[in-house]
């Protein structure tokens, strides 16, 4: 029988059952938070760390790999508009129409933002690949949940944004959400360059199914987490079984 599948990555990597960390943050294979025989997450130390990447390369010799990289590039970066609204046209979402009165940006500005982590993830294949991993598949991450009250009231309760507000002189209420349309496009900038670089280096990219999705391509609302940028656990249910589909595995039969 083959051997797990080895679920690693970063914060996403939750919601299919990774834990987030360990108490002595000591790096190991665990089973998944929902038991599922199927995998095995990867974790250790948070945040992930080039000793995170360095044990997981360590423990992959003869093994399928499912990894979930970054995946809140997008937010990180552009969550919060600044008073500044652009926009991108995007081929992969021609219905998508440019937000009224915004500044229209070439998708090659995107690219180069993200560029960095891309070659970050680039060199971590390699790692896998040089510790002697089978199969590495590359796993698409949660779209935006594209509804600004909700999204409003799950920043109130993540002291991260409370403090990047205070340093602004600001309160959360005066910070302004990019539109959802907009942060969707750039999600999805992100899932093509995924796979692009999947095309690339040869491995399989498995974007985020569409029975995750409303009709416009936002995350489902039964599958938010209790914050802005991650889904839940059903979430990950359904991306597990889609790994293993992926990786040609039978579903794993319960009583």
């Amino acid at each position: 029988m083959n051997e797990p599948i080895v679920l690693a990555g970063h914060s996403h990597a939750t919601a299919l059952g990774v834990y987030v960390d360990t108490p002595d943050f000591v790096h190991r294979l665990l089973p998944v938070r929902n038991e599922d025989p199927r995998f095995e997450g990867f974790t250790g130390f948070w945040p992930r760390q080039e000793n995170y990447w360095n044990s997981l390369a360590k423990v992959v010799a003869g093994r399928r790999v499912a990894l979930l990289w970054d995946g809140n590039q997008h937010n990180a970066i552009w969550l919060f508009s600044r008073g500044v609204v652009f926009d991108v046209a995007l081929r992969e979402m021609p219905e998508l129409p440019i937000h009224p009165g915004a500044a229209v940006v070439p998708r090659a500005m995107l690219l180069a933002r993200f560029a960095p982590e891309l070659d970050q993830l680039r060199d971590v294949i390699a790692r896998l690949r040089k510790g002697g991993a089978g199969e590495v598949m590359l796993v698409g991450t949660p779209p935006p949940k594209g509804v600004i009250a909700a999204e409003r009231g799950y920043l109130a309760a993540e002291p991260y944004y409370a403090e990047f507000a205070a340093e602004l002189g600001l309160s959360l209420d005066q910070l302004e959400l990019t539109p959802p349309t907009v942060r969707l496009k750039l999600w999805q900038v992100v899932q093509s360059e995924y796979a692009r670089l999947a095309g690339e280096l040869g491995l399989t990219f498995l974007p985020v199914p569409a029975s995750l999705k409303t009709a416009d391509g936002f995350l489902r609302r039964q599958y938010w987490a209790d914050d802005v940028a991650h889904a839940n656990d059903d979430y990950g249910h359904v991306m597990r079984d889609a790994i293993a589909e992926a990786f040609s595995l039978l579903p794993t039969v319960t009583a």
